[in-house]
């Protein structure tokens, strides 16, 4: 293919962009070209929706003039005819990786404090700006942006303009929208304050808060309320001058200004989970968000659709491993061979199920973007789908499509010429124009010299075949008549100049060096002795050979790979289960009522419901019948105490009081502890947050619906609760040298921090009282909104409730004085070691204990606990449960209440209760769980034997009447998995990319504790 005109399209006045550039003064004559041009003859592909064949471009000055069959070109136009190209419409990138460096907001170092590795806790910015450095709203990537260091690459994929955000932080500031030229960024820029970023990554920021993903979220939260609280202030204040001037915050003043604006706001989230936990932050604040994510969409498709926002979203496939041996494939996680078989169909399912998205670059290398694109189009993506997720999409969602992502007049002239469909691997792009300008992607040869060629050489024929395409040339030598190839050293083409260099059968190498004049060469041939001669290379074939099309990718068949479960790992449901009517019959049930353990009883489960519990119930006619004979039946084992299920970091470590960060925003709901657990009895857990400060994070209830989403997950009735701790692990007892800095210090500082905690909330409570009483009426601005003091007030209302990590009886009894003295309750005391020592004491207060079976004497401030102490406790009236703190210990809580028949003799209903019915009471749940009576929710277990019994097998476990664990399916399951694997493995097998060891995949699930500190 050749171009009828050779010309440089250069220097072009831009007059239609986004903001008047200025033209800099003149060092030197410059190349003054007309700025109209027509592109003729080309297959004009306008829009996903709309192609032109036999088309005519034309462009002035940088933006479209015409398009279309019969568009008359003026006579200053330069005209380049492009018979059998296509042009496309150029990408543009939503939310592209671009090297940034913004350091107007990093503080200097100071060299007395090199090599201090303690915690920083406050910010060292100077200036009027937010307390905490991760907070960068007012960071403009316009005024730091100098080169464009990957454009060249963007370039190559088609993309010739891209929104570039601000990457460090979590609240990132405003980025830019770029022409992807090859001039400084200065030279480039179209738009400024394209977009504001989000994320839940810390960054660059030194300071220790926050070091959760709760942590973040809470962060987030609170600045966004800090926000609005500055922007009414200064509202108010307008119109009541007489008030008190506000002060001002640079870091809300600007993020004020951007909501004011309607500047689009780009969340970049790591996995649907966080998506989920960024869409709750939109709809509290009525924010917009669009989301850049990893491209894991399709697992929670659903949950994503109800969203209602833009993605821009990554085309980075996992890796594929190199599993050599059965052992590395039973080592590699289930989910990790499902996510690597049906990564490449999430833009399919996004565009099935009408999510506007873009597809980004980010994350991903010039070859990995091309790779996960072509497997997305063998996933079900349209190309037309695939077109507007590149072009239309983007400008729609960055507001520019005015401007961008269509071939249409008016619009800047970005576009690619192509020899042919851009979405089949073997075509390329010639060139990319960016307002006007060309861009050379690939060298289109000046010669076409494909063809079949005769050569005589030392009395041998030879037959020499140039095939390729308008790119690039291969030769191939037979040495006649013999069809078989010859080994070529080199062969290069470079214009009308050939180099090859042969060996033959005899092993002779022939260095040639040609010159075409069509339609034949001159060859100048040495042999390896020296020996030089001349021959004429003569054109053998009247038709060139045609460069053999390769054919379609095949689609994949998506009902051929592994289907999407719920969660999408080992034992994810297919189809999540559903409420039945099943009645038990004849089996010992534990009803945990006055009516105690009864024998050959029937229980009848409705809607949810144990709807009767009784003798000869009769089934209803759609019931399912189980067998109960020699079989019990409990309701579910409850677990006061888990650390199960939760995202990135128990502990919000950080600070003192962390009572605003929620271990509801962080569910790890995929977590193989909740199915695992399920097989133990359990259907609901208290998950807490840590116990590194005085006053730690909010707690979430949950109710194990393994595969349900974070918001169906969650025990609805049940009350908040808030972690408290005392001890070790609060005064940071042992957590290294370097954490001596932060109060307290001291069992003594603790009770003084909570105590200041409380009179802090007090006075909070006051101000909004008073205001709510005198100053709402006079239009007074209201109080600042505070988290951490609005879950204290809480408290102090008896709407929050109180679990306390505790161990000696010193520090028990002063929480407890200060909390009489302070107006509050301890609900729950637990771990409380020593409890049997003030069982009074704790009577007295009306608090609930939650303690161990029998661990003691792991550390300093429990050598003197005692596995009686759940008995002695008993023995004095108090309520106590027994609970896990543990993940493996979870699974056996049902054997960990049996201890408390060898440790003080308790009778079995009562040590069967410290897992059910008395978890229940100091959760306030007792009204719904607890106990297997008429009315209470369906949250029941069958089991092989007694309960407490070490030979005790859960059989199936159901919570609201739905069954989410049950031995024969598991036992399927099981199997299901292995085959699946096995497919999967031999797929990986004939992968032709790069394989990764699997060492490198693998990544340990961590279990949390109290005592974990971390992500």
């Amino acid at each position: 293919m050749k171009n009828t005109f050779l010309f440089l399209l250069s220097c072009l006045s831009i007059a239609a962009v986004f903001a008047q550039q200025t033209r800099q003064p003149a060092v030197q004559l410059t190349n003054v070209v007309p700025g109209v041009y027509a592109f003729t003859g080309a297959t004009l592909v306008i829009s996903a929706e709309k192609t032109l064949t036999n088309a005519t471009l034309l462009i002035r000055n940088g933006v479209i003039e015409a398009v279309g069959n019969e568009v008359d070109i003026p006579k200053e136009a330069l005209v380049r005819e492009l018979k059998g190209a296509y042009i496309y419409p150029a990408f543009i990138d939503a939310a592209a990786d671009m090297k940034t460096d913004i350091k107007a907001d990093m503080p200097k170092a100071n060299p007395e404090e090199e090599g201090n590795t303690a915690p920083q806790y406050f910010s060292k910015n100077v200036g009027a700006y937010y307390w905490n450095d991760a907070v960068k709203t007012h960071i403009s990537l316009a005024q730091s942006l100098d080169k464009q260091e990957n454009a060249k690459n963007l370039r190559s994929l088609g993309f010739a303009a891209a929104n570039v955000l601000p990457n460090d932080g979590i609240f990132r500031g405003t980025g830019v929208l770029m022409q992807l030229g090859d001039g400084k960024a200065s030279q480039e820029m179209l738009a400024t304050q394209t977009a504001t970023g989000l994320s839940f990554v810390k960054g660059s920021s030194k300071q220790i808060y926050p070091n959760s993903l709760m942590g973040s979220i809470a962060l987030i939260r609170q600045v966004m309320l800090d926000a609005e609280q500055q922007a009414q202030a200064q509202k108010m204040y307008a119109k009541n001058a007489h008030q008190t001037p506000p002060l001002i915050n640079l870091t809300l003043a600007a993020w004020n200004e951007q909501r004011d604006k309607k500047i689009p706001i780009i969340f970049e989230t790591a996995s649907w989970q966080h998506t989920l936990a960024a869409g709750d932050i939109a709809k509290e604040f009525d924010l917009p968000f669009i989301y850049k994510t990893q491209g894991d969409e399709y697992e929670r498709i659903e949950e994503i659709v109800a969203l209602k926002s833009p993605f821009i979203v990554s085309l980075k496939l996992p890796q594929t491993p190199d599993i050599k041996t059965l052992a590395e494939m039973r080592e590699l996680p289930f989910a990790y061979f499902k996510k690597w078989e049906q990564a490449a169909m999430n833009p399919y399912m996004l565009a099935k199920n009408k999510v506007l998205f873009a597809l980004t670059t980010s994350g991903t290398t010039p070859e990995e973007f091309t790779k996960g694109l072509q497997k997305a189009l063998q996933y079900g993506l349209s190309e037309a789908d695939a077109l507007r997720a590149l072009t239309e999409n983007p400008a729609k969602i960055l507001g520019i499509s005015d401007k961008l992502g269509t071939l249409e007049k008016g619009k800047i002239a970005n576009f690619s010429i192509v020899n042919g469909n851009i979405f089949r691997p073997e075509n390329k792009i010639y060139d990319i124009y960016i307002a006007g300008k060309k861009h050379e992607i690939n060298k289109i040869l000046d010669i076409d010299l494909r063809g079949n060629y005769e050569m005589t050489i030392a009395g041998k024929l030879y037959n020499w075949q140039i095939e390729g395409d308008s790119f690039k040339t291969e030769a191939t030598v037979f040495e006649m008549p013999d069809t078989s190839a010859l080994h070529i050293l080199r062969f290069e083409q470079y214009k009308n100049l050939v180099y090859l260099t042969f060996e033959n059968k005899k092993k002779n190498i022939y260095q040639c060096t040609g010159i075409y004049e069509s339609p034949s060469f001159s060859l100048s041939i040495q042999d390896e002795n020296g020996n030089k001669s001349t021959v004429n290379v003569l054109f053998s074939a009247k038709n060139k050979p045609k460069k053999p099309q390769k054919a379609a990718i095949s689609p994949i068949n998506l009902a051929t790979i592994s289907p999407i479960t719920y969660p999408n790992k080992a034992y994810g449901f297919e189809m999540p289960p559903k409420a039945q009517k099943i009645l038990v019959k004849n089996v010992t049930v534990w009803t945990n009522t006055g009516k105690g353990i009864l024998q050959n009883t029937d229980v009848l489960l409705e809607k949810g419901k144990i709807s009767a519990v009784g003798k000869d119930i009769a089934a209803p006619a759609d019931a399912l019948v189980i067998n109960g004979a020699g079989k019990h039946l409990t309701t579910g084992i409850i677990d006061e105490h888990s650390h199960i299920g939760i995202l990135q970091g128990v502990n919000e470590y950080s600070h003192s009081i962390t009572s605003e960060v929620r271990i509801g925003d962080a569910l790890d709901v995929t977590d193989i502890n909740i199915y695992r657990q399920l097989a133990g009895g359990v259907t609901t857990s208290q998950l807490l947050h840590g116990s590194a400060n005085p006053i730690g994070g909010q707690s979430q209830i949950i109710k194990l619906r393994w595969g349900a989403g974070p918001e169906e997950m969650k025990f609805a009735q049940a009350p908040p609760f808030i972690k408290f701790a005392l001890g070790e692990n609060v005064k940071q007892s042992n957590a290294g040298d370097n954490m001596v800095t932060r109060y307290p210090q001291s069992r003594l500082g603790v009770e003084q921090m909570i105590a200041d905690a409380f009179a802090a909330a007090k006075e909070y409570q006051a101000a909004w009282a008073e205001w709510e009483k005198h100053g709402k009426a006079k239009h007074l601005v209201p109080p600042r909104r505070d988290l951490q003091l609005e879950a204290l007030v809480e408290i102090l209302e008896e709407k929050r409730f109180i679990t306390c990590h505790s161990y000696v009886q010193s520090e028990v009894t002063m929480l407890i004085r200060l909390a009489e003295n302070m107006g509050f309750k301890i609900n729950t005391f637990t771990h409380i070691l020593e409890g049997y020592k003030i069982a009074d004491k704790l009577k007295q207060h009306g608090a609930n204990a939650s303690t161990f079976s029998d661990w003691w004497a792991y550390k300093y401030e429990v050598m003197e606990a005692t596995p009686y102490n759940a008995a002695l406790m008993t023995q004095q009236g108090l309520n106590v449960c027994i609970n896990s703190d543990d993940a493996e210990m979870g699974r056996r809580l049902n054997q960990e209440a049996a201890k408390g028949v060898k440790y003080g003799n308790m009778t079995e209903e009562q040590a069967w209760k410290m897992v059910t019915l008395n978890p229940a009471k100091a959760l306030h749940i007792d009204t719904y769980v607890g106990t297997v009576e008429k009315g209470k929710d369906a949250d029941v277990v069958l089991w092989s034997d007694n309960p407490l019994s070490i030979y005790a097998k859960v059989l199936s476990t159901y919570i609201d009447g739905k069954c989410y664990f049950e031995v024969a399916q598991d036992m399927t399951m099981r199997e299901q998995i292995g085959q699946e694997k096995l497919r999967i493995w031999r797929n990986m097998q004939e992968d032709a990319e790069p394989k990764v060891e699997t060492s490198l995949l693998k990544k340990e699930q961590r279990l949390y504790h109290c005592d974990s500190f971390g992500e």
